[in-house]
């Protein structure tokens, strides 16, 4: 399985999350700037910030996959 895929597979929920379109014209154009998607930008400073306050553990990519089964 190719690397893109077990990313996909690892992502298997939604997050729903209503801003003014004054934030979401900022993430569109700052995602872009670094050269993300607004969903990819969104997902990495949702994650670093996690990490930040020690609420999520990083686990290599093998072992998360051996936890989905």
């Amino acid at each position: 399985m190719d690397m893109s895929r077990k990313k996909a597979f690892l992502k298997s929920v939604t997050l729903s999350v209503r801003v003014t379109p004054y934030v979401k014209d900022l993430i569109e154009t700052v995602a872009r700037m670094e050269g993300f998607t607004a969903s990819e930008w969104v997902r990495a400073v949702v994650v670093e910030e996690l990490k930040k306050r020690g609420a999520l553990k990083t686990m290599p990519l093998e072992a998360q996959l051996e936890e989905l089964g």
